[in-house]
């Protein structure tokens, strides 16, 4: 009875220490697949970082200096002249999500590769592609979510990454198993050794880079090969005025055609100039005034692009990207408020905002402008009125003043918040609902005056 007794609790105890091993293995095993997809992330959304860095230097037309190899062999040092060096590493196929970007009309979106499936476009919650660049441009923040799918994110909050309409699993394939273990004395064989350890994704959006003389070649691991010019200091450049957004400089209303002159750096008689614009915008040339006449799009918000192309016997020898964007320009330099500091009186901190100019030929015919002050505190916001101006022609809309088009008006709103003491630190914005044509147009909120001081 002892004997058997001694022999259960043996074989009690060296099943415990097994199950034990077998958990700290698992353990292990999960704690080494959370650090490489940490590490998968952190480097998938750095290399996200420099494609869209390239894409914003191709489009301010930069120029490559030099490329590097690197002395492991695994990539390449881009130098550019006005921009930084980006280093380009080789990428290889994995179940993993690649993001890219492609050219349409002008414009670069992001699109997206898993594996062996073709790259498709990115799109928001709307079904609309996500641009790379510009105004609207986004970057995508690549992650693993708690059910250990791979997400992205385009600014409106994680999702799941789908390919056919299914998720696509984070978790690495296991390594082969480890070699049988060595025959016991009792003929058996002995127990199989621990699964060998996942191998290193090799994550990158690039693929090669390769030499073409006047320019270099970068293929996408997406398939998207990008033209990087180099620099040549005696090379026919085509030039305009842009602004601190990359924007050309001009400003023009939406039912205007202007002519904006551009400028040539070391003119060569052999190269024709040809422009082309996208995305519905329209230019002609005229080449003996150096200048293009430019008839903006009509929707508003829409960015496009201008693009300038030098050919030399037919032969594209180089070329420049322009931005243009119908923006909604207001100048709020003339608003104020009365009390220039906003107070507390009687439990209720009211406000007056003049001068709110909408100028001669501005305000659109079939537009409506909603306006809301709001005051914002640490931890929340007020909501004041909400004044409805619209144009002569928009019958569907019955409150509000009329603004004419060709004379314009100023205006003045009042307003009046229930006080609480969150708000002796607080500023008052206005906001703004507008849409022209049935099309809505952004415009951002504007800081009118500072504070409140509560007085009895």
């Amino acid at each position: 009875m002892k004997k058997n007794f001694i022999l259960f609790t043996s074989i009690f105890l060296l099943s415990a220490t097994s199950c034990q091993k077998d958990l700290r293995d698992d353990v292990d095993d999960l704690l080494e697949r959370v650090s490489k997809l940490e590490k998968i992330c952190e480097q998938a959304n750095a290399d996200i970082v420099d494609l869209k860095q390239i894409v914003s230097l191709l489009e301010a037309n930069d120029y490559i200096t030099s490329v590097n190899e690197l002395a492991d062999k695994s990539g390449y040092a881009i130098n550019f002249l006005k921009g930084n060096t980006i280093v380009v590493k080789h990428g290889t196929n994995g179940d993993y999500p690649v993001i890219g970007v492609d050219e349409l009309d002008g414009i670069f979106y992001w699109t997206q590769k898993v594996g062996d499936n073709s790259a498709s476009w990115v799109l928001d919650s709307n079904g609309n592609k996500v641009q790379a660049t510009g105004g609207n441009g986004k970057t995508p923040v690549i992650g693993v979510n708690s059910s250990g799918n791979w997400t992205v994110d385009y600014g409106e909050g994680p999702k799941e990454l789908l390919v056919n309409g299914k998720p696509v699993s984070a978790k690495g394939k296991d390594g082969q198993n480890g070699k049988d273990g060595v025959n016991g004395t009792d003929g058996k064989d002995g127990a199989n050794g621990t699964n060998g350890k996942d191998g290193v994704d090799g994550y990158s959006p690039f693929k090669s880079v390769t030499d073409k003389g006047d320019y270099i070649e970068l293929k996408l691991t997406t398939g998207t090969i990008l033209k990087l010019p180099k620099e040549n200091s005696k090379a026919m450049k085509i030039l305009f005025d842009v602004n601190e957004n990359g924007l050309i400089a001009e400003r023009m209303w939406a039912d205007e055609t202007k002519e904006i002159m551009y400028k040539v750096e070391n003119p060569d008689s052999q190269t024709t100039v040809d422009f082309e614009a996208t995305n519905g915008w329209r230019v002609d040339h005229n080449r003996k005034n150096s200048s293009i006449i430019l008839i903006p799009l009509k929707a508003w918000n829409e960015e496009g692009r201008i693009i300038v192309s030098l050919l030399k016997d037919n032969k594209l020898i180089s070329q420049f990207r322009y931005s243009v964007k119908t923006m909604l320009f207001w100048d709020k330099s003339s608003i104020n408020t009365m009390p220039q500091v906003l107070e507390a009186i009687g439990g209720k901190v009211p406000v007056t905002i003049q001068n709110i100019i909408f100028p001669p030929q501005w305000f659109y015919k079939n537009a409506v402008i909603k306006i809301t002050p709001v005051l914002r505190y640490s931890g929340g916001e007020a909501k004041g009125l909400l004044y409805t101006f619209k144009g002569e022609d928009v019958e569907d809309i019955e409150e509000g003043d009329v603004i004419t088009y060709e004379t314009g008006a100023n205006e003045a709103i009042r307003s009046s918040f229930d006080y609480i003491p969150e708000m002796n630190k607080s500023e008052l914005y206005l906001t703004f609902d507008v849409v022209i044509d049935g099309r809505t147009v952004k415009i951002d909120d504007m800081k009118v005056a500072d504070g409140v001081i509560a007085t009895n």
